[in-house]
């Protein structure tokens, strides 16, 4: 229950802190970066005085760094995808990467997907498309985007999950050589495309206001924190489990948004939040009905010798 709701604490939190750096910076992929390399130097510096050991990750740096090489393809194939297309088209592709999950989660792992999850799936989708349909727009390059990062996506949450449980890494060891690796890769993707990025990274930090300033250095520890808190929930869960928590989290950043950002929520939009309600709803029902079954706030594996049924 702890890592599923410090999941949810520190995902709408960072989604919020991005979203109003978001309308103060004006490249993206400044955001990221400077959200990865913040990470790094601090993990670094823990790692240095002895607070992080790594010699449980040592061993396995390859593997490593192909998590991150996936990480870092996903964060890079999301930002074209925002760019490319639609809000609401970008959910709707998102809700339905959620399918992908559980079934390569029950292909690989050997992952029992219960009948509650699926329609709690198929709702988010439902939900989605039907909220958004008078702004849904799809383009080729958009789509091969927004598709490469669901594969993407996938594959970085089974395959981090595999990590976990076959090398016993903990999270917060695979947490720092993630943030190193991808600080390495986004800086060799980002910064040669422009000529004068550290002037300009320079200029425009020294121009923020206060407030942006507090909000950029705020999502940075959000992110030291949020990384290893997604490591943890996922081996403590599953991937699964993970990316319906994801999906059911846009319901308060919903409601929060509107108030902070003083928007108004539109009709589509309060049917978004109604039917993600009841989605949340058929997910967290009769979790005490039967031994092992994933619920909101927790997940005990079941074995397949123990039961066929879904509850």
């Amino acid at each position: 229950m702890i890592h599923s709701l410090a999941y949810s604490f520190l995902s709408i939190s960072m989604l919020l802190c991005n979203k109003y750096l978001s309308e103060h910076i004006t490249r993206t992929w400044v955001l990221v970066l400077f959200q990865t390399m913040f990470a790094s130097v601090v993990n670094i510096f823990l790692v240095s005085i002895g607070i992080i050991p790594l010699k449980h990750g040592t061993r396995h740096l390859i593997k490593i760094f192909l998590l991150s090489l996936i990480f870092a393809g996903m964060l890079y194939t999301n930002m074209n995808a925002i760019s490319n297309l639609s809000v609401p088209t970008l959910i709707a592709f998102k809700n339905a990467g959620i399918a992908l999950t559980l079934y390569m989660d029950w292909y690989v792992n050997s992952q029992i997907i219960f009948k509650k999850s699926v329609i709690c799936v198929f709702i988010l989708i439902c939900s989605a498309i039907l909220s958004g349909k008078h702004d849904l727009d799809f383009n080729i390059v958009g789509l091969f985007w927004v598709l490469t990062n669901l594969a993407l996506q996938t594959s970085f949450s089974i395959f981090s999950k595999q990590i976990q449980q076959k090398h016993e890494i903990p999270p917060i060891v695979l947490s720092v050589f993630n943030n190193v690796f991808t600080c390495i890769i986004l800086s060799i993707l980002f910064v040669p495309k422009c000529e004068y990025c550290w002037v300009s990274l320079e200029e425009q930090f020294l121009n923020m206001e206060s407030t942006t300033k507090i909000n950029l250095v705020v999502s940075a520890f959000l992110g030291i924190l949020f990384g290893p808190c997604t490591f943890w929930c996922i081996a403590k869960t599953s991937p699964s489990h993970v990316s319906i928590l994801g999906a059911l989290n846009k319901i308060p950043l919903s409601i929060l948004s509107s108030f902070i950002f003083k928007t108004q929520i539109t009709r589509d939009g309060w049917f978004f939040i109604g039917t993600n309600l009841l989605s949340a709803l058929v997910y967290v029902v009769d979790i005490d009905a039967f031994p092992g079954v994933s619920t909101l706030f927790g997940y005990n594996r079941v074995s397949s010798h123990d039961t066929t049924e879904e509850p």
